[in-house]
This record gives structure tokens, sequence and C-alpha cells, in this order.
């Protein structure tokens, strides 16, 4: 349609039923298709009026199946990398008035300041308040919502699954090395956060006269480490899920199989599964989402 010179466009959006027929469209017509950048088009047609753009594209991404089921209403578009989600995010808000769509972008929290987060919320992209999406999928609600179903087709008690699994995944991060890993890849992205943030702007630039420019952070690493171990020790496992990279440790592996699955793969199909057809598991894990679920129902 692009291509076609002089021509208008016409984006349909959804359409409203009654007694098992249609008995409106949700349109938009647009008049000036070439304010739109070409590589966005295949976002925009056949888009709801809600656009998401969200990490992860490749078939093993949990990100599009998740936020899909999550939000039905929503187109839910993957991108390779964060800074992707915000370049898609800011090419379609720039332009918005043109297709009447409305662009949100969801990125992994990676340690960020409260601050930070603000900052990207004010640009319409949402940090998740937890770490990653893995912090969905093995959130308390979610490992009780699949416990429950293995308890039925397995006749044991769903809190005997959900102690061995957290005792596993804890007995998984009591090595040192494993402790020092979390803690250190969560405060070195911490760190360079706040590397970044100090760095001058260009006016301050122009404004200074010292050739050579110091920042000086304090290191975040002891207080993560110590409360990283304080976790362990309380055997704190959704703590430790909601806060650190757990997908560079054994702690997801150990879930999946003291939930009684043969692996991560069959349990966060599982997951998926109920997200699907539980509306009180849908509505825990949005409630984690913060400020974007609103935005977005």
């Amino acid at each position: 349609p692009v291509a076609v010179k002089g021509s208008e466009i016409v984006l349909v959006r959804g359409s409203a039923w009654r007694d098992g027929k249609i008995v409106s469209w949700d349109v938009d017509v647009i008049q000036d298709s070439g304010q739109i950048p070409e590589w966005l088009w295949v976002d925009v047609i056949g888009a709801r009026r809600k656009i998401l753009f969200v990490e992860g594209n490749d078939k093993t991404s949990l990100d599009q199946p998740l936020y899909s089921l999550l939000f039905p209403q929503v187109s839910v578009r993957p991108r390779t990398s964060c800074k992707d989600v915000m370049k898609a995010v800011e090419g379609l808000r720039a332009v918005e008035q043109i297709h009447r769509a409305q662009a949100f972008g969801l990125i992994d929290h990676d340690g960020m300041s409260a601050e930070q987060m603000k900052r990207f919320e004010d640009e319409g992209i949402y940090p998740l308040p937890i770490f990653s999406v893995e912090s969905l999928i093995y959130s308390q609600e979610a490992q009780c919502a699949v416990a429950a179903q293995q308890a039925d087709t397995l006749g044991i008690e769903s809190q005997t699954l959900l102690d061995e699994a957290r005792d596993a995944a804890i007995e998984s991060i009591k090595v040192q090395a494993a402790k020092e890993h979390l803690a250190s890849r969560l405060a070195e992205r911490q760190m360079r956060d706040q590397v970044l943030s100090s760095l001058p702007t260009r006016h301050e630039l122009i404004a200074q006269t010292q050739p050579v420019l110091n920042v000086a952070i304090p290191s975040t690493y002891p207080d993560e480490l110590a409360r990283l171990s304080g976790m362990v020790g309380a055997s704190d496992i959704h703590g430790i899920v909601s806060r650190y990279p757990v997908r560079e440790s054994r702690i997801l592996d150990c879930i999946a199989k003291g939930l009684r699955f043969n692996s991560r793969d069959d349990y966060e199909r599982a997951v998926l599964r109920r997200v699907g057809v539980d509306a009180k598991l849908r509505d825990a894990l949005k409630q984690k989402l913060g400020n974007l679920a609103s935005q977005l129902e």
C-alpha cells in the first residue's frame, strides 16, 4: 500500500459484534503515509490500537507469548534489544497524529534506579519493576499455579512440590562462587548506569577547562553480596528470582525439576498455559508490571 503514490490507507484496528454479527469497525484512514518510517510499517499495519514493543526476537523468547496472554487487546511486537525497543516507540510516537496508535515499550530492569525508571516511563518506555521476564514466569504466583496442577496429576501435595523446588534452588546458590556471580552481575549493571548518569552533558563539557574528567562512584557489590547471602540464608527464593539475573544460574532448572517437570521448557509451557486460562494468575502477574499495566488496560 505504501508504494501506491497519493493513495489513502485504511488501517483496521478491530470490530464490535452483536448477536453474532459485526455492527461496526474501528479504522484509521492515513492520507500521508510518507510520514511513517518504512521500517515501522509492518508494526503499524494490522496492529490494534495499542502496540507494545518488548525485548526478544527469537523463537525461545518468553516475552512475546507471555505479554500477548496478559494483554490480549494489545499488539505485542518483539525487538532484538532494549535500544531497538526505544527506537520503535520513539519512531511511532513522533508521528502519532498520523496513525493514532499508542506505542509503549517494555525493557528489562537490569538493576536500574528509581530515577532512571521514571525518566524512561516519561518517554513511554517501562522498565520491569522486577529483573526480567523470568521473574514473572518463575514468580511465587506462577509456581503455585502449576504446582496445583502437578499435585492433581501426580497425587502429591502441592506444598511438598513447592518446598522441594525451593530447597533445590537454594542449595544450588549456596556455593560462594554462585552468589558472587549473581551479586557482581547486578552490581556491574548498577555501577555502569551510575557512570553513564555521571557523565557531563555537552554544555558542561564546553564550560569545563580541565582536560581530564574524573568520575568516582562507590561499589555496590559488597551490599549486593550481603543482601543475596541474607536471602539465601532465609531461603527467600522468590526475592532472589525477583532481584537477580537468575537465568545465569542453576536456579531455574532446579525449580522446574523440583516441580517434577523434565525441563525448564516444559515448566515454562505449563506456566503460559495457566496464564491463558487462569484470570487470577493473569491479574497477579499484571500487578507486578507496575504503571505499564494501567496504561495497557
